[in-house]
């Protein structure tokens, strides 16, 4: 009896202590650096590589914007990608095919972000990871899944961070 009772409040010690852990954290990935490890937080199309449990506020609000710039891209909402991007974007991108449409971004089938590091330097933030996205062609055709890496470049113009280029 004493050993069935035992088993019985280890098992409810155990069942307690699961049920009342802290906040569940985000899954560790190891980093090169240093020998850190990162949190991943995810959002609908994008998600963030952070060293902290909680992203801090330029981290949060650069994520937001990152996060808002891919569901603008997937739905071809040129009005957002105007608010986002600043009027002299630069895209370090060949383009292969001639633009015959009114709204020039592509349809893209597929189209997600990981944000991997954030810098401030001065009055810029830098941005990179990678992302992942499928084109639907201008014949109709589907093309080839892709996967590469970003590079991001966002100003403070007029008090609302800007994403000024990209290259990748």
């Amino acid at each position: 009896m004493k050993i069935l009772l035992l088993l019985a409040c280890a098992c409810l010690s155990h069942t307690s202590m699961a049920q009342t852990s802290e906040t569940p954290r985000a899954p560790e990935i190891p980093t090169h650096r240093y020998g850190n490890t990162k949190q991943i937080i995810v959002s609908v199309n994008t998600a963030v590589a952070t060293s902290h449990f909680t992203m801090t506020a330029l981290e949060s609000e650069i994520r937001s914007l990152e996060d808002t710039e891919v569901n603008a891209l997937l739905k071809r909402d040129t009005a957002t990608v105007k608010k986002i991007w600043a009027k002299d974007f630069t895209l370090d991108e060949v383009q292969t095919e001639m633009v015959t449409s009114g709204n020039p971004i592509p349809y893209y089938i597929f189209y997600s972000r990981t944000v991997e590091h954030i810098d401030l330097i001065d009055s810029l933030v830098f941005s990179k990871g990678s992302e992942s996205f499928r084109l639907l062609h201008s014949d109709a055709t589907l093309g080839e899944p892709i996967q590469r890496s970003y590079f991001h470049t966002w100003q403070k113009q007029n008090g609302i961070w800007k994403l000024i280029m990209k290259t990748h």
